[in-house]
């Protein structure tokens, strides 16, 4: 028999449940499922594209329009910012097909912010980067190695989306130039 004046050792254990959908890699033994595939492609879209919400309504929008008014670089800020999401995606093995996809989700939104007022407008609805983020979700983890092919082909991409927003932020800011000069 134990008496009043023996202690018992206890121990306080601290437990955390997580969703099914949150599980951290190591804990019991599972990996991340695909709904959390990389965290910062996810968390760079929803800032690009969606942490706003106009009250009243379901509609949502991020900073991509916000950037987009920056004068002269701007539309630079966002191509390079859409461009990196573009190239943390390689990792993940998307196959070709699905980056050319992915690469021109970035083209369309950089050509859209190219217009002025109305591009941003198009950007509101557009979204490139949570459509981007979708499609890793969809086709990630299926095993195929990153070749320098692949590595090629994503860096052209890349490059030519970001040559083409350069291109045309400066065909948009000579005519506006050239404009004023004949007043």
């Amino acid at each position: 028999m134990k008496t009043a004046e023996q202690k018992t050792d206890v121990h306080e254990v601290e437990v955390e449940v997580l969703r099914a959908d949150r599980q951290q890699p190591g804990v019991s033994g599972k990996t991340r499922t695909t709904n959390d595939i990389d965290a910062v492609i996810g968390l760079v879209a929803r800032i690009m594209d969606s942490i706003f919400r106009v009250p009243g309504t379901k509609f949502r929008f991020g900073m991509n329009p916000i950037i987009g008014f920056i004068p002269v670089i701007g539309d630079q800020i966002d191509a390079v910012i859409s461009a990196s999401v573009l190239l943390r995606s390689v990792k993940h093995r998307l196959p070709k097909i699905v980056l050319a996809r992915m690469g021109l989700n970035v083209l369309l939104n950089a050509l859209f912010q190219g217009i002025p007022v109305i591009g941003d407008s198009i950007t509101l609805v557009f979204k490139a980067n949570q459509q981007n983020y979708g499609l890793l979700q969809k086709y990630a983890g299926n095993g195929k190695p990153v070749t320098r092919g692949d590595r090629i082909f994503v860096f052209g991409i890349v490059g030519g989306t970001i040559g083409l927003a350069v291109l045309l932020s400066s065909v948009l800011v000579y005519a506006v130039f050239s404009q004023f000069r004949f007043w």
